[in-house]
């Protein structure tokens, strides 16, 4: 089967999912871009094993998107059996769609997560003119059903899938013991006896004023560790205006440098005031990490209920505190135990292997 995807610049998590779905497929993936603007240089994708990359170099629209027709002629000269859009957004993509309904070139529409605004008329119309024209859209959660059946698209439609960051092999076998976890706290230099742990760039929809604010009523035994760059100004005020002095800042770093921190934390805590997914939370819970969210997290609606973790009101700073000051008092051996449990399921591999599952069904 000769599959296209289409997806706007590489990434690590995109290039990953490619280079597994390509077992299983001729694939190719046609990229707009070469990076995001709004991302750290060291944030690309892996080398391209299992696809053919093929680079449009479309005319930048904002930080990720793209406009122009050089999507419409890569598909007028070149023939698949399927064809995916990750996002529909774009310019070059709308337009792209609009040329397989006039060819009556069949297309998916791929989605990574939820929380959709309705917007303008005009763009709720072309909204729903391209995903109800598409033959299948793979979807996340219930969020993005429910937006999707808003819209008028049929449940037989909606196919849903296991996103997802980490492999098989990033998942450990059991949590690690007391010992496991000193270790290394001793390694990355945690002094304190807990450790919370947040990934994630420096930014205002990261919420990490609501973390620094929440963690002031925490023991002193208790450090918060914030991975992902520089802090701001603003970051640096609320540590001082309330003597934090058990609040750590280190800058971004590779994946296999942030599993250490995931490992020698105690839980996680991911404050965004919105993310259409939120990987970290996979990742975190790959390391038996139990979890606290705001609910303003996809990957949290779907992966932590209260086996694994808590998710509190986006912005109720106290109930924020209130939870890390308890789960910083208890034993959370079961939640580790359960986030490995559920996070199983939530695999590139299991994620490859439901698309190649839905493909093969649809084409017959």
């Amino acid at each position: 089967m000769k599959v296209l995807f289409t997806t706007n610049f590489p990434s690590p998590y995109r290039t990953d999912f490619f280079n597994e779905l390509g077992k299983y497929c001729d694939l190719t993936v046609a990229f707009e871009r070469r990076k995001a603007l709004h991302r750290d240089e060291k944030w690309t994708g892996n080398p391209a094993v299992n696809f053919k990359e093929v680079y449009l170099d479309l005319k930048p629209v904002g930080t990720s998107q793209s406009k122009g027709l050089g999507m419409v002629k890569y598909l007028a000269e070149n023939k698949f059996d399927v064809t995916v859009f990750c996002g529909y957004a774009s310019p070059s993509v709308i337009a792209a769609m609009e040329y397989c309904r006039f060819r009556k070139i069949p297309y998916y529409i791929e989605f990574d997560g939820g929380f959709f605004r309705k917007g303008s008329f005009l763009k709720n119309l072309i909204k729903r003119h391209v995903t109800k024209n598409a033959k299948g859209n793979f979807i996340t959660c219930k969020e993005t059903e429910k937006f999707l059946k808003e819209l008028g698209v049929p449940e037989q439609n909606l196919f849903r899938y296991p996103f997802s960051s980490v492999h098989e092999k990033d998942i450990i076998e059991k949590p690690l013991t007391a010992e496991e976890k000193t270790a290394m706290k001793s390694k990355l230099g945690i002094k304190e006896e807990k450790a919370v742990v947040s990934v994630g760039r420096f930014i205002y929809v990261k919420a990490f004023d609501e973390l620094l604010k929440a963690s002031k009523n925490l023991s002193g035994e208790v450090g918060i560790y914030i991975i992902g760059g520089e802090p701001t100004e603003e970051y640096i005020s609320i540590c001082k205006e309330n003597n934090l002095k058990n609040v750590h800042f280190y800058p971004f770093c590779e994946k296999e440098k942030v599993y250490e921190w995931y490992k020698a934390a105690d839980f996680f805590a991911f404050t965004t005031r919105g993310d259409v997914w939120g990987l970290v939370i996979n990742e975190a819970m790959a390391c038996g990490l139990p979890i606290i969210s705001s609910d303003m997290c996809i990957a949290a609606r779907e992966l932590v209920d209260e086996s694994n973790g808590a998710i509190y009101r986006s912005g109720n700073i106290d109930q924020l505190g209130e939870y890390m000051k308890d789960f910083a008092a208890k034993d959370l051996s079961v939640y580790s135990e359960n986030s490995l449990k559920k996070i199983r399921r939530y695999t590139i591999e299991e994620m490859a292997k439901k698309h190649m599952e839905i493909l093969q069904k649809e084409d017959l």
